[in-house]
């Protein structure tokens, strides 16, 4: 039978490899975006896609295409 410490340490090495894989995840899908994409805008997306939470990420990130950051940027400069 493990010991408690043991079973922790095997929790904690679980939680380090669920959490690698999920920042090269992170990077990988980072990377493709700024292949199609410019920093700013793909930083954009990244910011509407965690503000989606859970539930919502679908619908932030399809926010994110209707109202670009370029055009965010545009609307600003503008005089209103």
């Amino acid at each position: 039978m493990l010991k408690q410490q043991e079973v922790n340490q095997f929790r904690v090495v679980d939680l380090n490899s669920w959490g690698e894989k999920c920042l090269t995840r992170k990077k990988i899908r980072m990377a493709n975006l700024l292949e199609i994409a410019e920093p700013d805008e793909a930083l954009y997306r990244e910011i509407m896609l965690a503000l989606g939470y859970k539930n919502n990420k679908v619908q932030f990130l399809e926010l994110s295409t209707i109202m670009p950051y370029s055009e965010i940027k545009t609307l600003k400069n503008q005089d209103l």
